[in-house]
C-alpha cells in the first residue's frame, strides 16, 4: 500500500510538472499573467503612438487605487479578499513600468542611449535601496 500510494504521488508530481522549464513559473502565477496582460495592453497602446506621460498617469492612478483598497483591510479578512485588491496593484504597475521607460528614452540619442540605459538602471536601483532604507528608518522609529 505505500509503494503504491508512493507511485501514485511520483506519478501526480510528474504530470504537474509536464511543462517545460521556461513556462513553468508561469502555469500557477496569476500575478505574472496579470502582468503580463497589462503589458500587452500597454504595448499595443504605446505602438498607437499614445503619450507615455498619460499611461504613467493612469498607471499611478489605478495603483493608488489599489493601495487604497487594500488600506481599508483588516485582520479579519479571508486571503481571497486580499487578492483583489492587489490584482488592481498589479495592473496600475504593469502600466507604469513600460511607458516610464518610453518616457525615459524617448528624446535621447541613439549615440548616448547606451550611456542612458546604464544611468536609468543605476537611479532605479538605488531609489529602490534608499526608499527601502527610509522605510526601515521610520519603523525603527516609530517603535
Amino acid at each position: 500500500m505505500i509503494y503504491r500510494c508512493r507511485k501514485d504521488r511520483e506519478r501526480q508530481k510528474s504530470a504537474s510538472f509536464s511543462t517545460s522549464r521556461p513556462n513553468a513559473g508561469y502555469r500557477h502565477c496569476v500575478r505574472r499573467k496579470i502582468q503580463c496582460a497589462a503589458l500587452t495592453v500597454v504595448g499595443a497602446l504605446l505602438g498607437r503612438r499614445v503619450d507615455a506621460r498619460w499611461l504613467i498617469a493612469a498607471g499611478l492612478l489605478i495603483l493608488a487605487a489599489g493601495n487604497f483598497w487594500m488600506s481599508q483591510l483588516n485582520l479579519g479578512i479571508s486571503p481571497w479578499q486580499a487578492v483583489w485588491p492587489r490584482v488592481v496593484m498589479i495592473l496600475g504597475l504593469g502600466m507604469i513600468f513600460a511607458p516610464l521607460n518610453v518616457a525615459a528614452y524617448l528624446y535621447i540619442p541613439l549615440a548616448l542611449r547606451g550611456a542612458a540605459v546604464g544611468l536609468f538602471a543605476l537611479l532605479r536601483n538605488e531609489g529602490g535601496s534608499f526608499g527601502t532604507s527610509i522605510g526601515q528608518t521610520i519603523t525603527e522609529r516609530r517603535e
